[in-house]
């Protein structure tokens, strides 16, 4: 009765009975209605929004042995729902699940190790979890296996990748698109000694073939950028762009439209590609604006919401639906969520839009308030070629998992520009810098571009990442500009060098 009433479509849905039938099982020793009660009133779907209820409930589905619901108790401590928080009760719940052969908690205490969240930053245990959910078949594990393997033979500048492309294979094999793009990417990326052109086109075109999204993108991408390609087919790559549109790719759309505009297919990609979506937002909304007397207000800052870690361990998306008021000085007033699929998303929805920044409209020429509702789309999805939104998505990851000192510093980033010409990996002392480098910081800078402070997201090898700081706050960097004047920013400065300079290259 309780699935009844709950896996119903539509308007026949009806989470408040759902909830009644799960309770009676519940009482009667059933865990995976504890289990399922425990997410109504963690969402407030149903029932009362209660996190100290679905802290409880949880708790009972693992006392009776339901293994799955040992992450959603895990999340409780990590983000402190229904208590304080516990990250050492967070790892034991999660490693709990993780042993149980809980797939989805392997993948998630791997994430961890790689991150170095609640535990220390451990890669080879990370990967070693991760093997373990690639063993059982899971799909996302062996892509991410495959991916952490290719890390890993950067770092010992192996030259070897076939254990990698066994694990993309087997996902493949299952029809797991991403695993067909991911071995594309083996292929179409890094030295050209790695590289092959034509098997890695063909991946990319099976992919396309089990109607991925993202391949014919990558594709035409590749068609126009790639150094190996054998010619720049435009006609080719316009093509692989329209199907990528019409299959609801966002970035392949903008993309077709700029070239419409007039852009070359070159420079409307690499402009996709380099440039963080919320400054493209930007440029396309100031496109409306005019001079008529009355018109809405245009935005010229957009923050993007920090994407809840702990709803990404859990596989959450949704879209939150945010009202707020434009005030005659551009400032998002009265603010309040209509909609979210879980109280945490409308939060950080909330929080970054408040930062949102506008003209304000006007009525008959004269400035007004003025009503706006905005959707707020959080959307987990395998992406390749993320460019300047993938390294700001990954320091944003880093800053969460290090701790609320530094997430403090991570709203509204951007990607930082030096001014001086002198490299970063200019060391004091004339001392040389290591040929290998992979180092990532976030800096506070002030109006001028000069940094105030900084913070080590990321460094291989460990020890250098200090000493290229240093160097960094010794530099000047361009500073951000909004509505025409410099102001403060918080930018990400990442320095590679050797080995991983293709790295660079491929988010390029």
């Amino acid at each position: 009765m309780a699935y009844a009433a709950d896996a119903a479509i539509g308007s026949a849905r009806d989470a408040a009975s759902a909830a009644v039938w799960y309770r009676r099982a519940a009482e009667a020793g059933d865990s995976l209605a504890n289990l399922r009660l425990g997410y109504l009133s963690e969402t407030g779907d149903g029932v009362p929004q209660d996190y100290a209820e679905a802290r409880r409930r949880y708790q009972a589905a693992v006392d009776g042995g339901l293994k799955e619901a040992g992450l959603r108790l895990a999340i409780c401590y990590l983000e402190g729902w229904g208590g304080s928080v516990d990250r050492s009760a967070f790892v034991r719940e999660l490693r709990s699940a993780a042993e149980g052969d809980y797939v989805p908690a392997q993948r998630v205490l791997a994430t961890i190790y790689f991150l170095g969240l609640a535990v220390s930053q451990d890669r080879a245990e990370g990967i070693k979890w991760l093997e373990r959910a690639a063993k059982a078949g899971d799909v996302v594990a062996q892509v991410g296996l495959g991916q952490s393997l290719e890390v890993v033979r950067r770092l010992a500048l192996s030259p070897d990748l076939s254990l990698a492309r066994n694990w993309y294979q087997l996902s493949a094999e299952a029809e797991y698109r991403a695993g067909m793009v991911a071995m594309a990417q083996s292929f179409l990326t890094g030295k050209a000694s790695d590289r092959n052109w034509a098997l890695g086109l063909r991946w990319l075109e099976l992919a396309v073939e089990a109607g991925d999204s993202e391949a014919p993108y990558v594709l035409a991408v590749y068609e126009i950028l790639h150094p190996d390609a054998v010619k720049r087919d435009e006609v080719r790559a316009r093509e692989w762009l329209d199907l990528a549109s019409e299959r609801g790719n966002d970035r392949a759309t903008e993309v077709v439209q700029l070239a419409i505009g007039g852009k070359s297919l070159a420079d409307a990609l690499r402009y996709v590609i380099n440039v963080p979506i919320e400054e493209r937002y930007v440029q396309i909304a100031g496109k409306s604006s005019s001079n008529e007397p009355t018109r809405g207000p245009v935005v010229y800052r957009v923050v993007k919401p920090i994407y809840p870690q702990s709803l990404r361990f859990a596989d959450q998306s949704g879209e939150v639906l945010v009202d707020f008021t434009v005030n005659t000085t551009g400032r998002v007033v009265n603010a309040k969520v209509l909609s979210a699929p879980h109280p945490l998303f409308g939060a950080r929805a909330l929080e970054a839009v408040r930062q949102w920044r506008f003209e304000p409209g006007r009525v008959d020429g004269r400035l007004a308030d003025y009503h706006m509702q905005v959707p707020v789309v959080f959307q987990l999805e395998q992406r390749e070629l993320d460019g300047a939104d993938g390294i700001l998505q990954h320091a944003l990851d880093r800053a969460e998992a290090i701790g609320p000192r530094v997430l403090a510093d991570a709203t509204d980033l951007r990607i930082a520009e030096p001014l001086t010409p002198a490299t970063v990996l200019e060391l004091r002392g004339n001392e040389p810098a290591p040929s290998d480098v992979a180092v990532m910081l976030l800096l506070v800078l002030d109006k001028e571009g000069q940094p105030l402070r900084g913070h080590i997201l990321e460094a291989h090898p460990k020890e250098i990442g200090q000493r290229i700081l240093e160097s960094a706050l010794e530099k000047r960097y361009k500073p951000r500009m909004i509505g025409g004047e410099p102001v403060p920013s918080n930018g990400i400065l990442v320095v590679l060098s050797g080995s991983f300079k293709p790295v660079l290259e491929r988010e390029k």
